[in-house]
C-alpha cells in the first residue's frame, strides 16, 4: 500500500511537472506563434496593399489619360449652364443675388453678364470689377467678340498657384449680350471625385480594412478619402522622402488619429502630373483582436494543464494539416498546369462576358490565341468557331462537331461553367486537331484502293501480256519472214506501228504494276553527294531541248538509307515534270539542305511554269489524274509511293502564274 501511494505521488508529481512543462512550452509556442502570425499577417497585408496600389496606379494613369474627356464633359456642362443663365437673363432678368445663388448651387467661381461689345454689366464677384485677369482669357474673349460663334469654352490657369489656379470658362452670346461663366478648381475636383482618380480613391477607401487612401505630392495633399483632414508632409519625413525616391512599395507601422495602422506607400508618376505618393492605411484591429485573444488563451490554458496538452496537440495538428493542404494544393495546381500544357487538345476558357481567361499551349499553336492577350473571344473567333458564344447563350453543352480553320480540321467540345449557386461563370472549349487523322484516313483509303488495284492488276496484266507477246512475235515474223506483192513500205510502216503500240501497252502495264504492287525496297546507306550530282546532270539533260537554266545547290554532306534505283525513279519523275512545265529559256531550281538537329534532309524542285490551279492541287498525287494531253497520270503517284516507303514526305505549293515547288523530306542515317 505504501509503495502504491509512493508510486501514485510520483505519478502525480510527474504529471504536474509534465503539465507545467507543457504549459511553459505552450506559452512559448503561443508567443512565437503570435510573432509568426504577426509577421505573416503583415506580409499578407503588404501583398494586399501592393495589389491595391498597383490597381490604383494603373487606374489613375488611365484616368489621367482620359483627362481630355473629363474636360469635354466640364465644357459641355458649363455650356448648358451658360444657356440656362442666358435664358433667365432674356426672359426674366437677373440681379446680383440671382447670379450668386446660381454660382453657389452650380459650384461656379464667377458669373459675368457682358454687353455685346464685351463691357461688364453685372457680376457676382465682390473683389473685382470684371473677370479680365488672364492674358489667355482676354485674348479668347477678344477673338469671340470678333467672331459670330454662339458660344465658346476654354480653360486657363492663374500663374501663381498650380493646384488652385486651374480655371474653366465659357462665353455664350445672346441678343442682350454675353454670359460668361467661370469654374475654379473646386468645380473640377467635384467632377474628378465622380469620374476620375477621386472616385477611385473614395471607392478603395470604402473597402473593409482600409482606413485611408491619400494621393500626396511635395506641395501637399492632392486627393484623399473622406476621413482624412491632414497628413504628415513629405518634406522632413525620411520615410516618405525615401519612398518618393524609390520605385518600389515600402511599408511601415504608424499612428493615425490615435490608432496604429499598417501603411503602404508607392510612388505615382504620370505625364503632366507632379511626382506623388499613394499612401494606403490598413486597419490592425483584426490582428490586435487576435493577439488579445491569444494572450487570454495563454492564461486560461496555462491554468488548465490537461486541456493545454490537447490544445497544443490540436495546434500542431492544424498547422500540419494546413501545410499538407498547401502542399497538396501546390502539387495539384502544378499537375493541372502540366496537364493543360502537355495536352494535345487546345483548351480555351472564357468568362460570362466572353473575355478569354485561359488558353493552353496547344490553343496558341493550333488556334493562334493566348490568355496573356486577354482579348475578347468574339474578336479572335468572329464566326464562333469554338461554339462558346452559342453555349453561353443556350447554357447547354455542345460536342462532337467539326470545323475547319486555316486549312486544318478540328473536333470541338464546349460546355458552360456554373458557379456554386448555379450562376453562369463562363464556358470551356476543348478542341482536338483532326488534320493528321484526316490525312491518315486519306492515306489508308488510298492504300486500300491500291491494294485492291494490285490484286486486280496481277490478273489483268497477265491476261494482257500473253496476247500482247503473241502480237509482238507475230509482228516481228510478219516483218522479217513475209513479203507482200503490194506496197512494201506501207506494209513495214503498218508492222512497225503494231510493234510500237505493243511496247507502249507493255510500258503502261509495267507502270500500273509499279504503282499498285509495292516492291520490297533494297535499302543501303548511300552518300548523298553522288546521288545529287546524278540528279542535277539528269535535270540539265532533260532541260537542254528547252534551253532551261538549271540552278543547283552544291551537294550537302549526308548519308541516306535508300533504294537508289527506286528513289532515283521518284526524283527523276519530279524533275521531268518540272522541265515539262517550265517555259522555254526559263529557270529550274534544285536545292538541298541538311538539318541535323531534326535528323532530316530537305530537297526542293522549283519551276517557273504556269502553276497549278487550287482546285487541281489536292488531286495531283492520285493515280491516272493528269492535266497533260499525253500523260498517264502515274508519274507523281509512283513518286509519292516511293518517297512514303522511304519514311519521307512530299509537299507541293503552287499558284497559277507563279510556278510550282515540290519539297521532299527524307530521314538522314544516324
Amino acid at each position: 500500500m505504501a509503495q502504491f501511494r509512493l508510486r501514485r505521488a510520483l505519478t502525480l508529481k510527474t504529471t504536474l511537472l509534465f503539465a507545467l512543462i507543457l504549459a511553459v512550452l505552450f506559452a512559448g509556442l503561443v508567443f512565437f506563434g503570435i510573432q509568426k502570425s504577426k509577421k505573416d499577417l503583415l506580409a499578407l497585408m503588404s501583398q494586399q496593399a501592393e495589389g491595391l496600389l498597383e490597381t490604383l496606379s494603373l487606374a489613375s494613369t488611365n484616368a489621367l489619360k482620359a483627362n481630355r474627356l473629363l474636360e469635354s464633359m466640364v465644357e459641355s456642362r458649363l455650356s448648358d449652364l451658360g444657356y440656362f443663365v442666358a435664358d433667365l437673363w432674356e426672359n426674366h432678368g437677373l440681379a446680383v443675388g440671382d447670379l450668386s445663388q446660381i454660382a453657389n448651387e452650380a459650384q461656379l467661381d464667377y458669373i459675368n453678364l457682358l454687353s455685346p461689345a464685351g463691357k461688364l454689366l453685372l457680376t457676382n464677384s465682390r473683389d473685382r470689377e470684371n473677370d479680365f485677369y488672364s492674358s489667355v482669357f482676354d485674348s479668347t474673349l477678344r477673338d469671340f467678340l470678333k467672331s459670330s460663334n454662339r458660344d465658346r469654352a476654354f480653360s486657363y490657369r492663374l500663374p501663381e498657384d498650380f493646384l488652385a489656379g486651374e480655371r474653366m470658362a465659357v462665353v455664350v452670346r445672346t441678343p442682350k449680350g454675353i454670359v460668361n461663366l467661370v469654374a475654379d478648381q473646386t468645380f473640377m475636383k467635384n467632377f474628378q471625385q465622380e469620374v476620375g482618380i477621386g472616385y477611385l480613391v473614395q471607392k478603395i477607401a470604402a473597402s473593409p480594412g482600409v482606413v485611408y487612401v491619400v494621393l500626396q505630392s511635395a506641395d501637399g495633399i492632392i486627393l484623399a478619402s473622406r476621413d482624412v483632414s491632414q497628413m504628415t508632409r513629405i518634406q522632413g519625413e525620411p520615410f516618405l522622402e525615401s519612398a518618393l525616391a524609390s520605385p518600389h512599395l515600402v511599408t511601415r507601422l504608424t499612428s493615425f488619429e490615435g490608432n496604429q495602422v499598417f501603411e503602404a506607400v508607392h510612388p505615382f508618376s504620370a505625364a503632366d502630373f507632379p511626382l506623388s505618393l499613394f499612401r494606403v492605411g490598413l486597419s490592425l484591429e483584426g490582428f490586435q483582436s487576435i493577439s488579445a485573444s491569444f494572450r487570454y488563451q495563454i492564461i486560461f490554458f496555462s491554468a488548465l494543464l490537461f486541456l493545454l496538452g490537447l490544445v497544443a496537440y490540436g495546434y500542431f495538428a492544424s498547422a500540419e494539416s494546413v501545410k499538407t493542404l498547401e502542399t497538396s494544393f501546390t502539387r495539384l495546381k502544378g499537375t493541372t498546369d502540366r496537364i493543360l500544357a502537355d495536352m494535345e487538345a487546345a483548351v480555351v476558357v472564357v468568362d460570362a462576358e466572353e473575355q478569354i481567361q485561359l488558353a493552353n499551349r496547344q490553343a496558341e499553336k493550333l488556334l493562334g490565341v493566348t490568355e496573356n492577350e486577354k482579348s475578347r473571344y468574339g474578336e479572335a473567333f468572329q464566326k464562333d468557331e469554338l461554339g462558346l458564344s452559342e453555349v453561353l447563350k443556350s447554357r447547354r453543352p455542345k460536342s462532337g462537331w467539326q470545323f475547319e480553320k486555316g486549312g486544318q480540321f478540328f473536333l470541338g467540345s464546349t460546355s458552360p461553367l456554373f458557379g456554386p449557386n448555379g450562376e453562369l461563370e463562363g464556358g470551356i472549349a476543348v478542341i482536338s486537331d483532326l488534320t493528321r487523322l484526316k490525312k491518315l484516313e486519306e492515306e489508308a483509303k488510298k492504300s486500300e484502293r491500291l491494294a485492291l488495284l494490285g490484286n486486280l492488276a496481277a490478273g489483268v496484266a497477265h491476261e494482257i501480256r500473253n496476247p500482247l507477246n503473241t502480237i509482238s512475235i507475230a509482228a516481228q515474223r510478219l516483218k522479217n519472214e513475209f513479203s507482200v506483192t503490194g506496197d512494201q513500205a506501207e506494209f513495214e510502216k503498218f508492222v512497225t506501228a503494231v510493234e510500237n503500240e505493243s511496247r507502249r501497252i507493255n510500258q503502261s502495264v509495267s507502270e500500273f504494276l509499279g504503282l499498285v504492287r509495292s516492291e520490297k525496297l533494297q535499302k543501303n546507306k548511300t552518300g548523298w553527294a553522288n546521288f545529287w550530282n546524278e540528279l542535277v546532270t539528269a535535270a540539265q539533260l532533260e532541260g537542254n531541248p528547252k534551253r532551261l537554266k538549271v540552278k543547283a545547290d552544291p551537294a550537302v554532306e549526308a548519308e541516306v538509307e535508300m533504294d537508289a534505283s527506286q528513289l532515283k525513279k521518284a526524283l527523276f519523275n519530279l524533275v521531268r515534270n518540272a522541265c515539262e512545265a517550265a517555259p522555254d529559256g526559263s529557270n529550274l531550281a534544285l536545292k538541298n539542305r541538311s538539318i541535323p538537329s531534326e535528323n532530316r534532309l530537305e530537297i526542293i524542285v522549283q519551276d517557273t511554269g504556269p502553276g497549278i490551279a487550287p482546285e487541281v492541287l489536292p488531286k495531283i498525287f492520285e493515280p491516272y489524274f493528269t492535266t497533260k494531253s499525253a500523260g498517264t497520270g502515274l508519274g507523281l503517284a509512283i513518286a509519292h509511293r516511293i518517297i512514303t516507303e522511304h519514311n519521307g514526305k512530299i509537299d507541293v505549293q503552287s499558284r497559277p502564274g507563279s510556278g510550282t515547288t515540290f519539297t521532299i523530306i527524307l530521314p538522314i542515317s544516324g
